[in-house]
C-alpha cells in the first residue's frame, strides 16, 4: 500500500488545504500476466507453461492468465496445442521479464497550476500509463517513456 499527499501554499507561502490518496497494492511483488498466441488449424484447447511451474489452459480464447510472477524476475513461455487426436510439440520458448512497479511516487508544482508526477525510473519498461484522479472524480492518463508526467493542477 502506498499513499500520496499534496499540499497547496499561496503566493506568501502559507499553507493551504492538503489531500491525500491511498492505493491498495497486492502483498508482497506479485502479480499476473496475460500471455496471447495466433490459434493454429485444429487446436481445440491450449496449455501455457512458464518457467516456474505455473500453467493456464483456454479453450475458446487465444489468451490465458498466468497468476502469480513475481516482478524483475526473467521468465520462459511454451504453449502446447491439443485436440481429439492429440498434443503437439511445445512452442519455441520466449522469454520475458516481469517489471517491478514504480516507487518513490511524487508531484511537484514548479510553476503555479502546473504539476508534475514524477518517480523514480524502473529497470526493464519501456513506457509507464499513470492515472490522475482529481477531487471532483476527473482523471487523465499520461503515456510516457519518461519517468515523470506533467498535469493542470490548479488549485
Amino acid at each position: 500500500n502506498y499513499c500520496i499527499k499534496g499540499t497547496s501554499w499561496d503566493a506568501e507561502g502559507r499553507q493551504g488545504d492538503d489531500y491525500t490518496a491511498c492505493q491498495i497494492t497486492s502483498s508482497g511483488r506479485t502479480f499476473g500476466v496475460f500471455v496471447y498466441w495466433i490459434p493454429v488449424q485444429g487446436g481445440d484447447t491450449y496449455v501455457v507453461w512458464i518457467s516456474d511451474g505455473e500453467n493456464c489452459t483456454a479453450t475458446s480464447e487465444s489468451f490465458c492468465s498466468i497468476d502469480p510472477v513475481e516482478c524483475g524476475e526473467s521468465y520462459t513461455v511454451s504453449i502446447v496445442a491439443s485436440n481429439n487426436a492429440g498434443s503437439s510439440e511445445p512452442s519455441v520458448p520466449t522469454q520475458f521479464v516481469t517489471p517491478c512497479p514504480p516507487e518513490n511516487i511524487w508531484v511537484d508544482e514548479p510553476e503555479p497550476s502546473n504539476c508534475t508526477l514524477m518517480w523514480d525510473p524502473v529497470a526493464l519498461v519501456d513506457f509507464y500509463i499513470a492515472y490522475i484522479k482529481r477531487d471532483d472524480g476527473y482523471e487523465l492518463s499520461c503515456n510516457t517513456s519518461e519517468a515523470s508526467c506533467n498535469f493542470f493542477c490548479m488549485c
